[in-house]
């Protein structure tokens, strides 16, 4: 599957995907937020910070991949203040319809969490 991994960290060479499968079947937990456990997209977005932030480091290319809780919280965060936002905007009935409408957001944020808070901020 390409993840969108961006051109600057290699795109999504054989090496990355690989990568990055590794990464998002590792990732596992409970949103800190909701108390669901991490959906596909989340995931997806916890990996690609993760992989931004240690791309540079010699571990990067090492096999054990190392989940930084810092990450997963700021995902956490955008992920629950998106759904938050679409309630109280009215834009969905249910708070299961806001995490559904927030997934497809993400996705389509290429699970770049910052562009995603962009959309709302703006």
């Amino acid at each position: 599957m390409p993840y969108g991994v961006d051109k600057k960290l290699g795109g999504d060479s054989k090496e990355n995907v690989g990568w990055m499968e590794k990464c998002v079947a590792k990732v596992s937990g409970e949103n800190s937020r909701t108390g669901k456990p991490y959906t596909k997209s989340e995931k997806i977005a916890i990996c690609k910070a993760q992989m931004r932030k240690s791309k540079s480091s010699v571990s990067f290319y090492e096999d054990e991949i190392i989940i930084d809780d810092a990450i997963c919280n700021e995902v956490s965060d955008v992920f629950a203040t998106t759904v938050t936002k679409l309630v109280d905007s009215k834009r969905v009935n249910t708070q299961e319809a806001a995490y559904l409408l927030a997934e497809s957001m993400l996705a389509k944020a290429d699970y770049e969490t910052d562009l995603l808070k962009f959309i709302f901020n703006r």
